[in-house]
């Protein structure tokens, strides 16, 4: 769920925006939650927060946007969604003429 303090719902876009810039451009990426932490992060971007990316992916899987596979005890692979990646799309589009500019890879 978004947070509803200002700092860290600027700090939960700029993830969100990442991840699921990460997920638009590369649809058959899969990943844990600590992989999506060390490796989708743009490299000159500030770094995200393993709470964050939690958040995201909660966001994300709430909406049916990305997948959620268990693999091992406690530990869930997460992918892209490929029948939502048109409402991922228009998502990232709308945070960007709302304001929201996350850096490029």
């Amino acid at each position: 769920m978004p947070p509803d303090d200002a700092t860290d719902a600027a700090s939960f876009a700029t993830v969100l925006a990442g991840v699921m810039r990460y997920l638009v451009r590369h649809p058959d990426a899969k990943d844990t939650a600590a992989g999506i932490l060390e490796w989708w992060r743009p490299a000159s971007g500030a770094a995200w927060s393993a709470e964050d990316v939690h958040a995201v992916l909660d966001f994300l899987s709430r909406r049916d946007w990305i997948t959620v596979r268990g693999v091992g005890e406690d530990v869930k692979l997460y992918g892209s969604n490929f029948a939502r990646l048109g409402d991922m799309k228009a998502f990232l589009a709308e945070m960007q003429r709302s304001g929201h500019r996350e850096q490029e890879e």
